[in-house]
């Protein structure tokens, strides 16, 4: 019995130490877009993620300090359920002025949305959280054999 609790352990200790090193280059490449530039939309284009979802994609170039830099990303705050609802958006999105987030120290590294890894945090915390529920309650089995004994 003891082997499995160690097997449990450690497996979701993998797990979460597993998540925990995807939050942390997630945030790392939030934390890194620091500055803010206007940006020239080259191309604007629909994509199909899967038949009911679609998502809007720009190309686009900004320029810092005489260097141009170009981007693309693509619009993952709002999905769209269908093309026609992504084609009104894309209308509407035309019409915008956009932003672009950079790195200053490498303006190649940008991107048009900033996304804060919530998810990924949550999901890290949740399995540390986890492991030591699995720690305490190996410790609490192993008290109550031991009065039980």
């Amino acid at each position: 019995m003891r082997n499995l609790w160690i097997l449990v352990i450690a497996v979701s200790s993998a797990i979460a130490l597993l998540f925990g090193i995807q939050a942390s280059m997630q945030s790392w490449k939030c934390y890194r877009l620091k500055s803010l530039a206007r940006v020239n939309i080259e191309q604007y284009s629909l994509i199909e993620l899967n038949e009911s979802k679609y998502a809007i994609g720009l190309k686009y170039f900004f320029t810092i300090s005489g260097n141009r830099y170009e981007g693309y990303s693509e619009l993952k705050k709002v999905l769209y359920l269908n093309h026609y609802a992504a084609e009104k958006a894309l209308e509407s999105i035309k019409k915008r002025q956009w932003t672009a987030w950079f790195d200053p120290k490498n303006p190649d590294y940008n991107a048009i949305q900033k996304l804060p890894p919530y998810k990924a945090a949550i999901r890290s915390f949740l399995a540390f959280a986890l492991t030591f529920y699995f720690y305490g309650l190996k410790k609490f089995l192993e008290k109550q054999e031991a009065y039980s004994s």
